[in-house]
């Protein structure tokens, strides 16, 4: 039988690979949240104690489950910090994200020192709210659009006319979807219209360019949704009205 690598030897290459970041983020993805330093006392133990290599991985799952130092996520800007789309993305991918930005809309903010940017007073902080809202419907609505886009990519042509009952289910489907996004972007457009009027500029750049974006019809998804149900009920004409 081949002899346990020592867990001296094998703890700093542990380290290496995965890094206490790497550790840190997988309890994160779980709903947890983890200081450095409980990651780092466990590990310490191990070595003390000279436990083998797979203690060591028992270890780690503990903490990410059952540490003393976790805790849920529990504010709106930690559930935003969950979201990410990848550039080849999946329907899973966005059902991910909707998942967790409508969670986000429910919970409340972190406290003003947790903030994801520091205030100098209360008139800062209330804008924050107002603009971190409106985003968050703002990546709902493109979220819904393009996963609506996966079940309405079928062109109407003569060849996809065997498919047709397939292809209808997947624009009903597609519509309910664009409808929804229809319904985020109003809200959007609710936020914005408060954000608009606040003072001062926020510190979240991107957030005050996506209000003057708005404001300048740059980003208008009432129009790009309407053209996107009006493509759809042609296509659904032309596959209900074939033989």
């Amino acid at each position: 039988m081949k002899p346990l690598i020592p867990i001296k030897t094998l703890i700093p290459k542990l380290i290496h690979k995965l890094g206490y970041k790497l550790i840190y983020k997988l309890g994160y993805m779980l709903g947890y949240k983890l200081s450095y330093k409980s990651i780092h006392q466990s590990i310490h133990t191990s070595i003390t104690k000279k436990l083998h290599f797979p203690i060591v991985f028992i270890i780690i799952l503990a903490l990410l489950v059952e540490s003393s130092h976790a805790r849920k996520l529990r504010y709106k800007e930690e559930f935003y910090n969950l979201y990410y789309l990848p550039q080849l993305y999946e329907n899973h991918d966005l059902a991910r994200n909707l998942h967790w930005l409508q969670v986000a809309l429910k919970v409340p903010f972190a406290p003003p020192i947790q903030a994801l940017i520091p205030h100098e007073n209360e008139a800062e902080y209330e804008k924050y709210k107002v603009l971190v809202n409106m985003h968050l419907h703002y990546l709902l609505t493109k979220n819904w659009v393009f996963l609506a886009a996966r079940f309405d990519k079928h062109r109407p042509v003569f060849f996809n006319i065997p498919y047709k009952e397939d292809i209808l289910k997947s624009l009903d489907i597609a519509e309910v979807l664009y409808k929804g996004a229809l319904e985020s972007w109003n809200q959007t457009l609710e936020y914005f219209e408060v954000a608009r009027t606040l003072r001062p500029r926020s510190k979240l750049d991107f957030l005050e360019t996506t209000v003057y974006k708005i404001q300048k019809r740059e980003i208008d998804y009432t129009r790009v949704i309407t053209r996107k149900l009006n493509k759809l009920a042609r296509t659904r004409a032309y596959f209900l009205a074939a033989p």
